[in-house]
């Protein structure tokens, strides 16, 4: 209490607003990174993971519908269908190029672009296989068209199985993203919680300690001016203080 009696009670105040202050800084920074954490989770979430899933589940059809005009172009054998079937299948290819571009600009983690790298091997093979069903249905050599067509099951059995894995690793990793997103958030506000209690505490102690010691020596100093209007000269007034208040004129 003693220091205190000796430090300006400018500097006081000003010392007081800027611990003040700095909690008040501090509680919105937190809230102020927090926010940006979960704005980065939440578009890695999207950009990174769940559009990935879109693009994969997609490519997932467009293979299945593929898989279907192979099925009709060998075994249904109809001249009038033929140019429909080959188009679709020309049309899904093209989708799934253009997913495959997408696709491979997204930042991938090391499991991700492992599953992917796995699946894109298989879905060359098969690709090949395709071509060469198709050649063939061109050339109406549908013994040859059909045994490439039997080639591309084990292919695409385990190309599938492949693009199933990739989708979940990326399902898990969105998943991780939104787990990051409640954690931050959850961290952050009890952090702002604590810091706004203490800080509560402190601006709370720091007021009336001031409060105290300044109204201390003002009542003194009222107390010997209603002496002094009272002609009461038997005693002095003793602040011994090195701030402002301890600069007195009378003695």
């Amino acid at each position: 209490m003693n220091l205190l009696n000796n430090v300006k009670v400018r500097r006081k105040l000003v010392v007081s607003f800027l611990i003040v202050a700095l909690f008040i800084g501090v509680v919105g920074g937190i809230g102020i990174m927090a926010l940006e954490n979960a704005g980065k989770e939440s578009e890695k979430m999207y950009t990174n993971n769940l559009r990935n899933v879109y693009i994969l589940k997609d490519m997932e059809q467009n293979l299945t519908e593929i898989r279907s005009s192979l099925l009709s172009l060998v075994y249904k054998r109809l001249p009038s269908e033929k140019a429909d079937l080959e188009d679709n299948i020309v049309k899904n290819k093209e989708q799934n190029d253009n997913y495959i571009s997408e696709f491979e600009k997204f930042q991938k983690s090391e499991q991700v672009k492992k599953e992917y790298d796995t699946f894109m091997g298989y879905f060359q093979q098969y690709r090949d296989l395709r071509e060469n069903v198709i050649k063939f249905v061109d050339e109406e050599n549908y013994i040859k068209a059909e045994e490439n067509l039997l080639q591309t099951t084990e292919v695409r059995k385990k190309m599938f199985e492949s693009l199933d894995k990739l989708i979940q690793t990326d399902l898990d990793e969105a998943k991780l993203a939104n787990n990051n997103i409640h954690s931050t958030s959850k961290l952050s506000t009890t952090i702002m919680w604590i810091l706004t209690f203490v800080g509560f505490l402190i601006a709370m102690s720091l007021g009336l300690l001031i409060a105290n010691d300044i109204s201390k020596p003002l009542k003194e100093m009222i107390d010997y001016a209603k002496r002094l209007s009272s002609y009461d000269f038997s005693s002095s007034m003793s602040i011994t203080r090195k701030d402002e208040f301890g600069k007195r004129v009378l003695s």
